[in-house]
């Protein structure tokens, strides 16, 4: 059972337990590859903290002298702190500030415990930082709740060392606000939910060194660190990242970064565990967008403009594909051995790819516009040219970067899917959709099963208007059918489109396998429209 389905079956009453929060043996992977994925989304996100909100308006309030469940030490909230032993729901009525104490509120009860902050800060009133908390999970408690610390006019937990710290388990902290602490929020525990949390000025925004954490759909602005992790088995998704040193560093294996806008951060994304999943993310003005150091590295379908270094890959057997970059200095820089460069699209790049390691792939990718399109070693340039779609190069397609001793190439098994026919269907108009029937045929040494689902992925910009269509292979052929909307105006226009299989992989990641090579097309759009075949 899903957060969400929990959340919805429940009304949102009841407090999450430890078997709640169990999700596919503790990991929200599942939340990827089913229709529970729109909590990636900030909206829903907010819908869900706020119904959780409502439901503990009247909590029990934490008032002065204590009361059930609860300890209340210190003259009041002008200089006070709270310790919460029992499991039930609790609020706080006023802004906290706290001096004679290392935390504001610590919670010590083992599980189920829902804390309210009612738009209130908790407030470190000391000069020095050092040792202090503004709430502390303690280790071993489950199923504990924190959320709407601050808001948009207070700064929420401000002024110590650590804004929220969490070593227990299964716990959710959503919907706080925290500034100018050394750590905004700090979790060691296991599979726990940091979710629409807003963190500004904090030397690290987001610190999870835990196992099995999601942190999704987060605002941070102004850190030294945005997100870092040590952990394995996390989730990074749907974050806002502004104006950091570092967005997002993550150190243990098997992380997923997905869906995270990043922007005016010198280094976006770095990685340097193994079996890093970097997908769809959108990153704008970062000195080093994507450095991924870790092994077998998926980089997938990234949107990156105006930034110094694209992608930078040094570890072996990654996987570099369907990603769009634009305005670089230098689009994709490959150190690795076996890695495989496709479909991607690089415009405006003074260098569009150098890859340097050797058993490499570089085929079916785009570079429009760059003064050197390829830099290649261990690889032979006259089959970087042929498997490849450069123009406009104003120095040169390829280079060779001296290496002569280029490897024997065969185009892997996967670009086995080849064109076999494309027509647009009689009586296409400009500025009316139409369908496009694309026929494909594979006659590999090792073809594609029989089944296998193939849809059409776009290659350059204006391909993105198709359609999602997709077919199923039959007897070594498969025919699609997408609709596409045909310009307006007079014109040439180019496509490309390429074949897609989609494989779900061991940890219920979907993940786009190119299933051919690129399909050029051209609409020439006059008073009629006629599609001519690019071979």
């Amino acid at each position: 059972m899903t957060l969400l389905t929990i959340l919805l079956l429940t009304g949102f009453l009841a407090v999450p337990t430890a078997a709640d929060w169990d999700v596919n043996q503790g990991s929200w992977t599942k939340f990827l590859s089913t229709p529970e994925k729109p909590l990636l989304n900030m909206t829903v996100a907010m819908e869900i903290l706020d119904r959780i909100e409502t439901t503990t308006q009247d909590a029990q309030a934490l008032t002065p002298g204590g009361g059930a469940g609860y300890f209340f030490n210190g003259s009041g909230y002008d200089d006070g702190w709270i310790e919460i032993h029992r499991p039930g729901a609790y609020r706080l009525t006023d802004d906290l500030h706290t001096s004679s104490s290392p935390y504001g509120i610590r919670i010590t009860a083992p599980r189920d415990v829902i804390l309210n902050g009612n738009q209130h800060s908790i407030i470190n009133d000391r000069s020095d930082q050092k040792g202090t908390t503004g709430i502390g999970i303690s280790e071993g408690s489950k199923g504990i709740t924190i959320l709407s610390l601050g808001g948009p006019l207070s700064p929420g937990i401000t002024g110590f060392e650590s804004g929220i710290t969490c070593q227990g388990s299964f716990s959710l902290i959503g919907g706080n606000h925290a500034s100018k602490n050394r750590n905004g929020i700090r979790v060691s525990g296991l599979t726990n939910l940091i979710a629409a949390n807003t963190l500004e000025e904090n030397d690290v925004g987001i610190d999870a060194t835990g196992h099995v954490v999601s942190v999704l759909c987060n605002t941070i602005k102004g850190s030294t660190h945005g997100i870092r992790s040590t952990g394995s088995a996390l989730i990074i998704g749907g974050n806002r990242i502004d104006d950091c040193e570092t967005a997002i560093s993550s150190d243990g294996s098997s992380v997923l970064t997905t869906e995270n806008l990043l922007a005016g951060n010198g280094i976006s994304i770095t990685a340097s565990g193994s079996s890093s999943d970097i997908q769809a993310n959108i990153i704008r003005y970062s000195g080093s967008a994507v450095n991924a150091s870790g092994s077998s590295t998926n980089l997938a379908a990234n949107a990156i403009s105006e930034s110094t270094f694209g992608i930078t890959s040094s570890g072996s057997s990654a996987n570099i594909v369907e990603n769009e970059l634009v305005n670089t200095e230098t689009g994709i820089i490959s150190s690795g051995s076996s890695t495989n460069i496709q479909v991607n699209n690089i415009t405006g790049s003074r260098t569009g790819i150098i890859t340097t390691g050797k058993h490499a792939a570089v085929i079916n990718n785009m570079i429009t516009g760059s003064d050197t399109a390829m830099v290649v070693s261990h690889f032979p340039p006259e089959t970087a040219r042929d498997y490849n779609i450069i123009s406009g190069s104003s120095s040169a397609d390829v280079v060779s970067s001296g290496n002569d001793r280029f490897e024997a190439y065969q185009p892997p098994s996967f670009t086995s899917l080849v064109l076999s026919d494309i027509m647009l269907e009689e009586g296409a108009e400009p500025g009316k959709n139409a369908t496009l029937e694309v026929t494909l045929h594979d006659n590999s040494s090792n073809p594609l099963p029989g089944g296998t689902r193939i849809t059409l992925a776009p290659g350059n910009l204006q391909a993105h208007g198709l359609g999602d269509e997709d077919g199923i292979l039959s007897h070594h052929t498969v025919t699609i059918r997408p609709e596409i909307s045909i310009p307006g105006q007079p014109g040439r226009y180019e496509y490309v489109i390429y074949p897609v299989q989609t494989v779900v992989t061991g940890e219920k990641i979907p993940l786009r396998k190119v299933a051919g090579p690129l399909i050029p097309f051209i609409l020439d759009v006059d008073n009629g429209v006629v599609l001519s075949r690019v071979d």
